[in-house]
């Protein structure tokens, strides 16, 4: 992770000195996917975040180094190369004000310049990808807006004379993947049920725990269960009110001659025998 403040303001002179800037970066750069940096080296796929207040208020120039490493002064700072893993350029990711389709980032009524965009993410997006993002501006979010994350009008042009950006990153494609115990599709860092399959993630009430491996109301069924299959409450535990919780009353067995769905023959139709049959599935008979 890494930050530029650029040379502010016009003028050819500040124009050039952005342009300097951006191109000793990107060299910085080259040299430590290269392996050949000064006290930094990257290991190959390496996730790569860059940003700041980059002062774009002329031209694109210096972005378009910063993207594509095509550096300007080969003279001073070397050879032009391709900056993302995959061989392709870097990925400046567009950041949307909150409640507005525009992502400048700066604005003062009294000045005479137009609003611009001079705050920037860039990443290497073969390694870390964008998956939510914004510009917070707040004088225009609606009241219900503020009051729903604790925030006023004016917090966000005093918390600085910019719009702040905010971006959740995540694993790109040439990262290691991660774990799925499950197999279910969902890497396990982010599956909210880790040992049951759930492609779908349904958590019904957003307490964080997928339905597959939650039982609400502890009547000994899952939420999933109660919901796609015996449609009955998640939240009550006796959804007939006849006195037998639902979990003795859907699930156990008196013998096992009465319980064709007990695989694992201990009285009880449960998730256990749910799993050894998902474990048999396909096999040869």
């Amino acid at each position: 992770i890494t930050s530029s403040h650029l040379k502010c303001c016009g003028g050819s002179s500040s124009e050039a000195q952005r342009q300097s800037e951006a191109d000793e970066y990107m060299a910085f750069l080259r040299d430590a996917i290269a392996g050949d940096g000064e006290g930094l080296n990257l290991a190959t796929n390496t996730p790569i975040i860059y940003g700041g207040d980059l002062n774009m208020v002329g031209l694109d120039n210096p972005i378009y180094t910063l993207k594509t490493g095509d550096i300007s002064d080969e003279d001073s700072y070397g050879a032009d190369f391709t900056p993302d893993w995959d061989g392709s350029s870097l990925t400046e990711w567009p950041l949307l004000q909150s409640e507005a389709p525009m992502d400048y980032t700066w604005t003062n009524s009294s000045s005479e310049w137009m609003p611009g965009k001079l705050d920037y993410l860039i990443t290497s997006d073969a390694s870390a990808t964008l998956l939510h993002g914004f510009t917070l501006r707040t004088d225009i979010m609606s009241s219900a807006r503020l009051d729903q994350y604790g925030l006023q009008s004016g917090d966000a042009l005093a918390a600085s004379d910019h719009y702040i950006i905010v971006a959740d990153l995540g694993i790109g494609s040439l990262v290691g993947s991660f774990p799925d115990s499950d197999n279910d599709g969902t890497a396990d860092n982010f599956d909210n049920c880790v040992a049951i399959a759930n492609s779908d993630q349904s958590d019904f009430n957003n307490d964080g725990v997928g339905d597959a491996c939650s039982d609400t109301d502890g009547d000994g069924i899952s939420d999933a269960l109660e919901i796609s299959l015996y449609n009955t409450n998640p939240l009550d535990v006796d959804t007939d009110g006849d006195g037998v919780v639902d979990g003795l009353e859907l699930c156990v067995c008196s013998n096992t001659n009465l319980c064709p769905g007990d695989l694992t023959n201990d009285l009880v139709v449960s998730i256990g025998d749910l799993l050894l049959l998902l474990g048999l599935f396909g096999s040869n008979c």
